[in-house]
């Protein structure tokens, strides 16, 4: 259980410095309460959740040697798939003029750096947890870990994040 214990602690290391980076540097939605109603928050939250336990189960499976993902790589094709088949609704409701704005958002030029920045200690940390765990396959360990710290950003960033366009 070593490789639980370490991403255990680097989670919750991780997700402190993520939740610290998000309340001192950008600050809660002024509107979660409310928009907390809406369904597209909740995909918010629940599309990284998925992402990012998926990479987990997959970086636990990859830190012992030998060890491979299994299916699991399959199961990161469900919430991608199902984002691609909501992205795709969304669009084919919108006129042409309300096309690129649905993409891009009124946020674009900031969100992947803020999620990036806000994804830096769980992705610290989650290299420090695989340090003295023994992949055999350590890019796709790396890759793994990597995917983790990106969807923990992204579910943190979400409680600041004012788009909810799919």
């Amino acid at each position: 259980r070593v490789p639980e214990k370490r991403f255990r602690t680097a989670l919750l290391t991780g997700w402190a410095g993520a939740a610290l980076i998000v309340l001192t540097g950008y600050g809660l939605r002024p509107d979660l309460a409310q928009a907390s109603l809406e369904p597209m928050l909740w995909v918010k939250f629940l599309f990284p959740a998925i992402l990012g336990t998926t990479a987990l189960r997959m970086v636990l499976r990859l830190a012992r040697p030998g060890m491979g993902t299994g299916q699991l790589h399959w199961a990161l094709l469900l919430p991608v798939a199902g984002m691609a088949v909501l992205c795709t609704w969304v669009l084919a409701q919108a006129t042409p003029e309300q096309r690129l704005p649905l993409v891009l958002g009124q946020t674009w030029r900031v969100c992947a750096i803020s999620i990036a920045l806000v994804a830096t200690p769980t992705f610290a940390a989650s290299f420090w947890a695989l340090t003295d765990l023994a992949p055999t396959r350590p890019a796709l360990a790396g890759a793994s870990a990597g995917l983790l710290a990106g969807a923990s950003g992204a579910f943190v960033y979400a409680f600041h994040c004012p788009e909810m366009a799919a």
